[in-house]
């Protein structure tokens, strides 16, 4: 890793996650926040309960 990088990256020496500060943390929610929605994460969650949902309704409504 490069000098310019590693002083960049607040915690990135850190050896425990208790090691990392709170902007060290920012920056990995944000990192990880970008490739969900790169992944289209929350397209895919938000489909999956829909039509978890919908079927569930469904399979309530048959007779028995």
């Amino acid at each position: 890793m490069s000098w310019e990088l590693r002083h960049a990256a607040p915690g990135v020496d850190a050896e425990k996650p208790t090691e990392i500060p709170a902007s060290g943390w920012w920056q990995v929610i944000r990192r990880a926040w970008s490739e969900a929605k790169t992944d289209q994460v929350p397209l895919q969650a938000a489909g999956v309960a829909f039509f978890g949902q919908r079927n569930a309704v469904k399979a309530d409504s048959v007779p028995d």
